[in-house]
């Protein structure tokens, strides 16, 4: 493979599944309803299957290095016509997992280098749709709204020919069930502690609602799933685990 098809192979968008998004900045709109910005990045799993199937798993290496204080520098060298060219560039060192998080971080910085993903800094600002149990949760701050939110749809030129919308979004919308759900039995102790879990360590308005229906009946599978969800988020499985059984 030539040089210039390399790159060009290097460059080619992604299928949605491999893109990840981030929050960028949140807030509410004069409705009172929330918002929120993302902005969109490939994965390290994705780069590397990238790179080994334009140059082969050992015609690319990669290397890492600290730098500064909590710095991680990275480099990626392809073998092209028998030399091994290479790029660098690095990036901090993350809160959560530090020195894992600013390799994964570098890494990415780096294949942008050689044109991978490279296109996704030509998107304008994304925002997510606010959705109900929704893919990823946001814990509100300074008296902003906790909210969940799907993955955006990415446009058509973004996405390799014949991937044109996300996967979550190609799914049949389920037609609505007017009647009520049927219920499953929670161990009343465990409910009511589980509901205080909810209120005290997330804050969320949720947590009223789950009180107040435990007074009158069973919850519904779908409640269920949303306390499952609230308490993995803020608590932890071994937290959740301990109050759902």
């Amino acid at each position: 493979m030539s040089e210039i098809n390399i790159f060009e192979e290097l460059q080619k968008p992604f299928p949605a599944s491999d893109i990840e998004w981030r929050v960028q900045a949140m807030g509410t709109k004069q409705d009172g309803s929330p918002w929120v910005r993302v902005i969109p990045y490939i994965t390290n799993r994705a780069i590397m299957s990238r790179l080994d199937s334009v140059v082969g798993p050992t015609n690319w290496k990669n290397e890492f290095k600290p730098w500064l204080n909590n710095s991680v520098l990275c480099g990626i060298s392809i073998r092209i016509n028998n030399e091994w060219i290479e790029k660098w560039d690095g990036a901090d060192e993350t809160d959560i997992e530090k020195t894992k998080g600013g390799i994964s971080s570098a890494m990415k910085r780096t294949a942008v280098q050689w044109g991978i993903g490279r296109y996704l800094y030509n998107l304008e600002a994304v925002y997510a749709p606010i959705v109900q149990n929704g893919k990823h949760f946001v814990r509100g701050k300074n008296g902003q709204q906790s909210f969940a939110w799907d993955d955006p749809q990415l446009p058509d030129w973004a996405l390799p020919e014949g991937d044109s919308v996300t996967p979550d979004l190609i799914k049949p919308k389920k037609q609505a069930d007017k009647t009520e759900p049927k219920a499953k039995q929670l161990p009343a102790g465990n409910q009511d502690q589980a509901i205080k879990a909810i209120g005290l360590i997330a804050n969320e308005p949720m947590a009223i609602k789950f009180l107040n229906q435990r007074k009158e009946r069973s919850w519904t599978e779908e409640e269920i799933k949303t306390q499952n969800h609230l308490l993995t988020l803020h608590c932890g499985e071994e937290f959740r685990d301990k109050f759902l059984k």
